[in-house]
């Protein structure tokens, strides 16, 4: 890990100094002060084993400069970061993307202590952060972010950085993948009729790397309901190029009546694909190609 001192005026720098735990250690090499540009800096190094590194121990060091004692501490932040996939849901229904960057630990106090933000092409932009919530002997903190379809279609990266005090910002990115603007192969299918609940499939095939938001809806009697998430897993690379599959259940009530539609929107476009369905009397496949 490295430790910088700059200033913009040249001053006598004094010394650096190692602490792990609050224990001096000396396996660190330190330069002099140096003159790049308009300002003057000086650097320290310290060599850390990974076991070490992931004991959590905290490092701090320590830099005297006219006459003038600096402190830094770090360490290895006993948190996961998420950062999810936007939601289609609120792509088909409110025409706006929101994604959720989350924070999990076992500590409250850290947790709480946690500041979440993000940035869209490398540019700073807000989110809504909300408070720490137990669940399963963790606690979660959550943020999100939420931008127009205009300003979505534009972006190439997102991240999230967990940034606190003394602790390295950790960070999560995600790459938006536009593809080429070739059209994929979708097929839904009637994976499973169980007397209480009905589970449909959406396969949407393409032969570059793209990202899809799908979400489902249902139509009876020529209504279309709201649209809904399903399970949306990573995109799989095969022989001739990704797959991405969607999983919907719902209840059997009335199924028979109904068409589940698939929805896919591809990243980086102005609208979604028309939808494709399967009805329980169409039989076990429907298939379109647009």
């Amino acid at each position: 890990m490295m430790c910088m001192i700059e200033d913009g005026h040249g001053g006598t720098l004094n010394s650096f100094k190692w602490k792990k735990n609050g224990v001096k250690v000396d396996d660190f090499i330190s330069s002099t002060i140096q003159k790049i540009g308009d300002s003057h800096s000086a650097v320290s190094v310290l060599k850390v084993k990974n076991t070490e590194w992931d004991s959590k121990a905290v490092y701090t060091c320590e830099v005297t400069y006219q006459g003038q004692t600096y402190t830094k501490k770090v360490s290895k932040g006993p948190i996961t970061v998420t950062l999810n996939q936007p939601s289609p849901k609120e792509m088909f229904n409110n025409n706006q993307t929101v994604l959720d960057c989350v924070i999990t630990g076992q500590d409250k106090a850290v947790v709480d202590e946690i500041e979440i933000t993000w940035k869209i092409d490398g540019e700073n932009v807000t989110g809504q952060t909300g408070v720490a919530t137990s669940e399963d002997g963790q606690y979660r903190k959550t943020s999100t972010m939420t931008r127009s379809h205009t300003e979505w279609k534009a972006a190439k990266k997102v991240s999230c950085s967990a940034v606190r005090e003394d602790m390295t910002p950790i960070v999560q990115e995600l790459t938006v993948n536009k593809g080429d603007g070739s059209e994929p192969k979708v097929t839904v299918l009637i994976e499973e009729i169980k007397p209480s609940e009905v589970t449909v499939v959406c396969l949407v095939f393409s032969s570059v790397l793209q990202d899809y938001y799908i979400a489902w809806s249902e139509l009876k009697d020529n209504v279309s309901g709201n649209y809904v998430n399903g399970i949306n897993f990573p995109e799989q690379k095969t022989p001739k190029g990704y797959l991405v599959t969607s999983v919907y259940t719902t209840t059997n009530k009335e199924s028979e009546k109904k068409v589940f539609n698939c929805n896919v929107w591809p990243a980086g476009r102005n609208e979604a694909m028309t939808p494709h369905g399967v009805s329980l009397s169409q039989g076990n496949s429907h298939e379109c190609d647009k």
